[in-house]
């Protein structure tokens, strides 16, 4: 098992990867797409396949990780692998927004201190419908205090800051 950052050779390998289950590794897919920039990405890969993916984002203001692999060993090597590299991972607690089975695999590499249920970004294909309701269009800063509303109504913790990124859209 060989795991590495993530390349520019390695990132269709891995995009492949993940979109054999696209819904339940959305973050992973975003993390190696849209937020490739903002994050520190992994590779595990064995006899020329990937076999997972595990990031951590560097601007957010608490230690975070997340990942999609094969199995639970693999996902320890990846922990691992990332915790050597970002010393938040080791020295503060660390969130993670991960599906039932990551999170169980996540419990056997490490001591897990609380755990909730949240329903967020998951959606089966089954159930896709058009929407008919308010036109969608890319976030912007005007939409910053909506979504700072939101985020407060619901108890998050998120904080919406502008970056260069979004003078850009």
């Amino acid at each position: 098992m060989h795991v590495s950052p993530l390349t520019s050779k390695s990132q269709m390998a891995a995009l492949a990867y993940l979109r054999a289950a696209p819904y339940r590794n959305a973050l992973p897919l975003s993390n190696i797409t849209q937020l490739r920039g903002r994050c520190d990405v992994l590779v595990a890969e064995e006899h020329g396949r990937v076999r997972g993916v595990a990031s951590t984002y560097h601007d957010l203001p608490i230690p975070n990780l997340t990942f999609a692999v094969d199995t639970g060993d693999i996902a320890g090597r990846l922990i691992a692998s990332l915790a050597e590299r970002t010393m938040r991972l080791r020295a503060e607690p660390v969130w993670a927004l991960l599906p039932a089975e990551p999170h169980a695999q996540l419990g056997r590499q490490a001591r897990i201190l609380d755990s909730e249920i949240e329903f967020q970004m998951v959606v089966e294909p089954e159930v896709l419908r058009p929407y008919a309701g308010r036109p969608v269009h890319r976030l912007t800063t005007d939409d910053v205090p909506e979504m700072d509303a939101l985020a407060r109504a619901a108890g998050l913790s998120v904080c919406w800051r502008p970056t260069n990124d979004w003078a850009s859209t």
